[in-house]
């Protein structure tokens, strides 16, 4: 229990960290690249997933 308090303490940190009530400009920057990567990630994965679905059928149906 004390480690989703701990997970839910630093998802609000990093919260105030991207609207800018903490931390520093550069900080702030760092916080909506890391934000923006783990977006584009994960699309590339659903994409990548979408992709092989074909793959997968084919697999299943023994061709």
């Amino acid at each position: 229990m004390m480690i989703l308090v701990r997970l839910i303490d630093l998802f609000v940190e990093y919260v105030k960290l991207l609207i800018g009530t903490k931390g520093s400009v550069p900080a702030r920057v760092l916080a909506w690249l890391v934000l923006l990567a783990a977006v584009v990630a994960v699309i590339a994965v659903v994409a990548w997933g979408v992709a092989t679905i074909p793959t997968l059928v084919d697999t299943l149906n023994g061709t």
